[in-house]
């Protein structure tokens, strides 16, 4: 019944139309009569561009006039200023002299400016439109309107200037013909008002009632397209805001732009577009953006752009929302065809008038009364059709629920059999689960545990009472954890349960996980502990805590000795690839260099910049022998160990801490001796490298004793022997200098690998001889750094290489060669980029290291780099960068004797960025060999 009847009603409502339309369209169909005149046709224009002719000229020169063909003269947007001539001979008007009205009938226009002609050949003016005040006019009237008395044969001249729609509809009436015309004109609009606001005013009623969305948009809509056609008819202008010139002005634009706006939002909901047409809807989401930012821009644009950008979106709009219409219709939806049945007249309507206000078509009756034809069908008919879809999806959502009710009944149903079930699963769960499950509540105020609890609980906690006792006593009693801790237990369950579960999840966080439980004779468990809240009957709070224990002291035991072996399996992976030997002559070095930063440490009581220099050279030195053997253990914590050290030097809130340095040293030595005690007991090596156990010095003293007595004369064979006893006894104690240096080269594949850079290939010249230990030491820790630099600094990636025309593989050359009798002289070259002068001149001018005067000075630039804390690298990493090495290196030998300078290529020009070099290094030969 109820379709039945929305139908009807639309067959109503447009079988009355044409009555109540034609009555509102009456008066602006005017034919010629007697009382009134269209003037349309029966004036000559001219259009003044610059806007800057005066009334003398067009009356005194003759000018292009041209003759209006329309009843209607209509120029769409035009900045170009239109005059207007008429002559009018009052002896044709009748032989009633009276007085007469001149009508412009287009409230929109902005200046209109009527000149009379007066006997003494002036003209009297008088000046009308819409930005002036309202009470200015004449006649208070939404039209523009001059009073004339008409004499003979008259000649008056208009001048019309508008940014908006340049659109001139002129006529002449009497006080009688007036008069009529303004009762039908009021009659009409407040027709057509009246609808409005009483379609409003019900949707409203009906809004309040359903609190649906859509007729807020409904009422918004159709509440601004009737002050869009008040303001377009002066009628706004008039009653509403008639002091105020802007609004008389923009308030076309805006409430086309506002009723846009809310006939999308309808449109939107009405249609569903999100879901039903996704691509038209993303149209209607820029649509929406166009307004905004159109209501954005009033106060910035001109109006003439304003007025075509709002009138332009009436085009793109109705295409949009047409064509969503239109698919949905196709598909068979039933609230598209109501929706393009109201929709189609008013689309009609606006298009015919957008067209004829963009001077697209000649102004008719047809097209100045199709919106309000359009407008009423519209309303009537949307509001029908909101009745009837807010209708159908109440039937179908009380079907819906008709059907949902019946599922609810069998799934009760269904549910009672399934709980049943459930309860006897879990109560057979409960009796073989080996794991402790039960809950606690409130109990007098007390955290009690359930009447339900898993039998593995009792063997758990080795007790059978435990429903309705105390939680604290029956779990945590001769736990491993503190009062405090067992008191914010407490507190945590207490204020959970009862409250909401955000209260539980805040509350969550002081709850243990994992604690210890002693037993009787001298038994100890560690015991895991969940915790789930459970929501009380009206999932309004916790009721209860539904807690899982387990037994896991079983599997820490097992996960400690896991992670004992493989901490262990890690450390025997480092040291099976490390030779005996080096392994324990790195020990040997390794703790000496140890035992120097304790003895440091012990005699500085204060800040001491040395002694933390020559704390961070050891240390920096101990992590490249490490990271040489492969070590990584050892080589990440004084890794750890330098960064911290380097902190003291920058930030003097950390200076001097000695119980971390010496932690520091503790953990290092701990290290070491895991190394010591995995290699003696997992893999039967010893850390004594002799192969007799002689006093060393005793053996010493006896190679010098033989170097003095072949000194002595003796026979040739005699001193043979002697002389192959000696040196049999120092290749006993003592390595040879081949031997060391390739040690020392077994780091370059894994500093290659790290770096991403391929081995490089070693050039060796070296002559052979037996190191004292001292010397050893020394040329191992040299190597160590300079080796670091090389491949770091000095040798490119192999791309870079290849670009500049190199092999990928750097190639380093070594010299070991002694000098007579004075000393060892060692040379060092790679044939990387060589050194960053660039980037040291700015490291010497910010450390204030390098006069200004000083520059260009090649020669002190380079020397830089033995400068503590001068590093070209700019990131520090695991490898090198913090400027140690080579300031350790100079260290190295001066503490020996000894002395390393840079050998620089001679240099074209005093600016270049990068230098070549070799390091060249002298020690003697006393410090170093036997």
């Amino acid at each position: 019944m109820r379709h039945i009847s929305v139908c009807t009603m639309a067959l109503v409502v447009w079988l009355l139309f044409p009555c109540g339309l034609l009555m509102a369209a009456e008066p602006l169909h005017l034919s010629t009569t007697h009382d009134e005149y269209d003037l349309g046709e029966h004036l000559d224009y001219i259009e003044d561009k610059q806007g800057a002719w005066t009334i003398e000229k067009l009356a005194a020169q003759d000018l292009d006039w041209q003759r209006s063909k329309a009843s209607v003269p209509s120029f769409g947007f035009t900045d170009s200023v239109y005059w207007l001539r008429l002559s009018i001979d009052s002896g044709e008007l009748g032989p009633e002299l009276a007085d007469w009205i001149l009508q412009v009938s287009y409230p929109v226009l902005d200046w209109i400016e009527l000149y009379i002609p007066q006997p003494d050949g002036t003209f009297q003016k008088k000046t009308m439109g819409d930005h002036l005040p309202f009470a200015k006019r004449d006649i208070a009237n939404q039209n523009f309107l001059f009073r004339l008395k008409l004499s003979g044969v008259q000649t008056f001249y208009l001048r019309c200037q508008t940014t908006g729609s340049m659109k001139i509809p002129l006529k002449l009436l009497n006080a009688e013909a007036f008069h009529h015309t303004i009762t039908r004109e009021n009659l009409a609009i407040g027709f057509f008002t009246g609808i409005i606001v009483v379609m409003m005013l019900y949707n409203s009623f009906l809004w309040f009632s359903l609190r649906e969305l859509n007729y807020l948009y409904y009422i918004a809509y159709i509440g601004l397209f009737l002050v869009f056609n008040l303001a377009l008819n002066g009628f706004a202008y008039q009653y509403l805001w008639p002091h105020s010139i802007w609004l008389a002005n923009y308030s076309i634009p805006i409430s086309i732009y506002g009723s846009a706006g809310f006939a999308l939002a309808f449109s939107r909901r009405f249609l569903r577009t999100q879901y039903n047409v996704p691509l038209i809807d993303k149209f209607i989401f820029v649509l929406i953006l166009w307004i905004l930012l159109g209501l954005c821009g009033i106060p910035f644009l001109s109006y003439t752009l304003t007025a075509k950008l709002s009138t332009s979106l009436s085009f793109v709009l109705n295409l949009v929302l047409i064509s969503a219409g239109a698919v949905l219709v196709k598909r068979g939806d039933r609230a598209a065809r109501f929706y393009m049945l109201a929709f189609a007249s008013i689309w009609t309507g606006m298009a015919i008038k957008a067209l004829q206000t963009l001077g697209l078509i000649p102004v008719s009756s047809f097209s100045e009364n199709g919106i309000y034809i359009g407008s009423i069908a519209e309303v009537i008919l949307l509001s029908l059709a909101l009745g009837d879809k807010v209708h159908h999806e109440q039937l179908d959502s009380q079907r819906k629920i008709n059907s949902l009710n019946r599922d609810l009944e069998d799934h009760v149903r269904t549910l009672d059999t399934q709980v049943e079930a459930k309860t006897r699963d879990i109560k057979s769960m409960l009796v073989h689960i080996n794991q402790g499950i039960f809950t606690i509540e409130l109990q007098g105020g007390v955290v009690s545990i359930g009447a339900d609890f898993s039998d593995y609980l009792t063997e758990i906690l080795e007790s059978k009472d435990l429903a309705g006792t105390a939680l604290m006593a029956s779990v945590f009693a001769h736990s491993s954890l503190t009062s405090d801790e067992l008191a914010t237990i407490q507190s945590a369950l207490t204020a959970s349960l009862g409250e909401d579960l955000l209260t539980f999840e805040l509350n969550a966080g002081t709850l243990p996980r994992e604690f210890d439980r002693n037993f009787s004779g001298d038994r100890r468990k560690t015991l895991e502990i969940d915790w789930c809240p459970v929501l009380d009957a009206k999932n309004e709070g916790v009721g209860k805590i539904l807690i899982t224990l387990r037994d896991v002291t079983a599997l820490r035991v097992l996960q400690l000795q896991n992670s004992e072996q493989q901490d262990e399996l890690s450390y025997i992976s480092e040291l099976i690839n490390v030779p005996v030997g080096s392994f324990s002559r790195f020990m040997k070095s390794a703790r000496i260099l140890i035992s120097e930063n304790w003895r440091l440490l012990a005699s500085s009581q204060q800040w001491d910049d040395e002694v933390l220099k020559i704390l961070l050279i050891n240390m920096h030195t101990l992590k490249g022998n490490a990271r040489g053997l492969g070590l990584g253990k050892l080589a990440s914590q004084v890794h750890e160990i330098e960064q911290y050290y380097m902190q003291m030097r920058i930030d003097p809130d950390k200076r001097w801490d000695k119980e971390q340095i010496g932690k520091g040293l503790t953990d290092s030595e701990a290290i070491l001796e895991k190394y010591s005690e995995i290699g003696k007991h997992k893999l039967g090596r010893s850390e004594i490298s002799e192969r007799i156990w002689v006093d060393k010095n005793l053996i010493r003293a006896k190679i010098l004793d033989l170097a003095n007595f072949l000194l002595r004369p003796a026979p040739e064979d005699i001193k043979a022997f002697l002389k192959l006893t000696s040196d049999d006894l120092k290749n006993l104690i003592f390595r040879r200098s081949g031997e060391v240096i390739q040690e020392a080269l077994r780091s370059l594949p894994s500093l290659a690998r790290d770096l991403r850079k391929e081995i490089p290939n070693v050039e060796l010249a070296v002559d052979e001889f037996n190191l004292t230990e001292h010397g050893e030491e020394i040329l191992k820790n040299v190597f160590v750094h300079i080796l670091r630099n090389s491949l770091d600094h000095g040798i490119e990636h192999p791309e870079v290489r290849i670009a500049s025309g190199k092999e990928p593989k750097g190639r380093i050359r070594v010299l070991l060669q002694l000098v007579g009798d004075h000393y060892l002289r060692i040379r060092f070259q790679d044939d990387g980029r060589g050194i960053d002068l660039q980037r040291l001149r700015e490291i010497g001018q910010n450390l204030q290291l390098l006069p200004k005067d000083r520059l260009t000075d090649v020669d002190l630039v380079a020397n830089l780099i033995f400068h503590e804390g001068v590093s070209t690298s700019k990131t520090v990493n695991e490898i090198s960068g913090r400027g140690i090495g080579m300031g350790a290196i100079r260290e190295y030998f001066r503490s020996s004797g000894g002395e390393i300078t840079l050998d620089l290529e001679k240099q074209s020009r005093s600016d270049a960025d990068f230098v070549n070099f070799a390091l060249e290094m002298r020690l003697p030969l006393v410090s170093v060999i036997v």
